[in-house]
């Protein structure tokens, strides 16, 4: 089951949210909601969600300034932006980031549960088994493969398992 962190400075545009689909249903689950992003940045750190909703435009903090500070720490969040303003200056930013998607308020279903379909398969190719052929090099700068250095480059002690050829000889009867 898939993360999800909500946070908005209106507790009733986290209420509509949650309740705009069925989460659980579509592998999801919200594991906190936050009207204050400051203690969201706090927590989200050792709730390490999956996916994290987050208003642009809120008091102390904004998103992209939230984003900006997870994304040191943890890279593998996916963000999606919500916002009640189509503005191109935070949508620039919000790439730079990396964010998913951007959502615009008043929320249409429609677009959350796409969204979310779309982050669910994002998120299980990411976490679904790697194949490696040590023959063909090419595949070795796929982005994936990548991911995958990037990931094991993080831990003190990483074996990879099966990235070099086992041969084993039969024995003639």
């Amino acid at each position: 089951m898939n993360k999800v962190v909500l946070i908005d400075d209106e507790p009733w545009i986290l209420t509509g949210l949650e309740e705009l689909l069925n989460w659980e249903a579509a592998g999801f689950k919200i594991v906190a909601k936050f009207t204050d992003p400051q203690v969201a940045l706090e927590q989200i750190h050792k709730i390490k969600p999956d996916v994290v909703f987050t208003d642009i435009r809120m008091p102390k903090m904004s998103g992209i300034q939230l984003i900006s500070s997870l994304r040191e720490k943890d890279p593998d969040i996916e963000f999606v932006l919500i916002s009640a303003y189509k503005d191109f200056e935070a949508a620039c930013k919000a790439l730079e980031y990396g964010v998913f998607q951007y959502i615009l308020k008043p929320f249409v279903q429609e677009e959350v549960e796409n969204t979310i379909r779309l982050l669910d398969k994002k998120i299980t190719e990411r976490n679904g088994p790697i194949s490696i052929n040590p023959d063909e090099p090419n595949n070795l700068t796929s982005p994936k493969i990548e991911q995958l250095f990037h990931t094991a480059a993080r831990y003190p002690v990483c074996c990879l398992n099966g990235l070099v050829p086992t041969f084993v000889r039969s024995q003639a009867v």
